[in-house]
């Protein structure tokens, strides 16, 4: 039941935003345990994307190495490495930021922060 819905304005390249969205999505869902939670939230001039699974987390100092290309913490789980490093670029190239926070044992949340444009 949604109440109060969001009408903002981002420009993206829909193409890129979309394979971003699908490889978080996909990856939280490769990585969770149960249900994934996707949370979107306006404050200021800034939209915030949450994609957050509860699965086995990441350790604090791999955080940083995720978006590395080929960098794969779990080699058990298909995939190249690439993944998370396209979102970052594709992101940043839309002025915008990826931000991972995890918890050992309670999963990941991976923020994709876009400004918003004032049309």
């Amino acid at each position: 039941n949604i109440k109060n819905m969001l009408n903002i304005d981002i420009h993206v390249d829909v193409l890129k935003f979309s394979i971003c969205l699908r490889n978080l999505i996909d990856n939280a869902l490769k990585y969770s345990k149960k249900n994934i939670h996707l949370i979107i939230k306006k404050s200021d001039n800034m939209l915030t994307i949450k994609i957050q699974d509860f699965g086995a987390g990441i350790e604090k100092e791999d955080l940083d190495k995720l978006v590395n290309p080929f960098y794969r913490k779990n080699k058990n789980i298909p995939g190249f490495g690439l993944g998370l490093t396209i979102c970052d670029k594709i992101i940043k190239s839309h002025g915008g930021s990826l931000k991972i926070q995890s918890k050992i044992n309670q999963g990941s949340c991976f923020s994709l922060i876009f400004p918003i444009q004032n049309v």
